[in-house]
């Protein structure tokens, strides 16, 4: 199959779009519209800070990012740091731009905890060191699974991180892939050679639910960023449950 976009052999069929596409297509059309949005929240500019956290709870998705901020960021002036933690076992992501993170051993958790993990660690690396901004690897599908989850578990609070950006302690954290699907950014990171897994999550829940909806078509995923803004106006701030946990950079 030809890519839709230009001639070159399709690697990819995209649902929430309807294309086929190449590599060299597929790159475009992710860094675009995450260059787009980022310079939209003023993310990259010259002089600033962001770092990009590979994390447990979607490591996949968060390589991938790390990848695309990598090319983008040429022309801006923006200092990029790719913080990899000791929870994450990853390959293909090398380079001056990396730094190792220690961080205190969990118990196996959920797929819920590891997002409230993945945050609570990125935030205290950025604040040690100064960052600007925290770029979090939430997709769209990743959105739908958390709003559910918050409904149907009544832990209407997590709704408050489910937005495109949230401050905390002055740094603002962009989930910088809500307009993306993370069947996609899965299949980008594999294209591209990156592999990864967290040795502390469970798997289960999360991945019993994405297979009841994938006959929901893509729609499904995008949809629940319509009543965000709604319920995170109702909802509490969630109370960090990782408060101890013990987080040191190695540089």
């Amino acid at each position: 199959m030809k890519c839709d976009l230009c001639d070159r052999r399709a690697v990819i069929y995209r649902p929430s779009s309807g294309h086929r596409l190449c590599l060299q297509c597929l790159d475009k059309v992710l860094e675009r519209g995450i260059r787009r949005s980022l310079s939209k929240l003023g993310a990259l500019a010259p002089g600033k800070k962001v770092l990009v956290p590979v994390t447990c709870y979607n490591t996949l998705a968060s390589l991938g990012l790390a990848h695309i901020v990598r090319r983008m960021k040429k022309g801006y002036g923006t200092k990029v740091t790719i913080a990899i933690p000791s929870s994450v076992r990853a390959r293909g992501m090398e380079g001056e731009d990396v730094i190792k993170v220690m961080v205190s051993r969990q118990e196996k958790m959920s797929m819920c905890q590891a997002f409230l993990y993945d945050r609570t660690w990125s935030l205290r690396v950025a604040k040690v060191l100064s960052y600007d901004a925290v770029l979090f690897p939430l997709t769209a599908t990743d959105g739908l699974l958390l709003t559910l989850h918050s409904i149907f578990e009544g832990e209407e609070s997590l709704i408050t991180f489910l937005k495109e950006v949230e401050e905390e302690g002055g740094i603002p954290i962009i989930n910088a892939l809500l307009g993306v699907e993370a069947s996609t950014m899965a299949a980008y990171a594999a294209l591209h050679g990156l592999e990864g897994r967290c040795l502390e999550v469970e798997r289960g829940g999360s991945k019993h639910l994405m297979e009841v909806l994938k006959g929901l078509g893509p729609e499904a995923e995008f949809s629940y960023l319509r009543v965000i803004e709604f319920l995170s106006r109702r909802a509490r701030k969630y109370e960090n449950v990782f408060q101890d946990m013990e987080v040191e950079v190695l540089i």
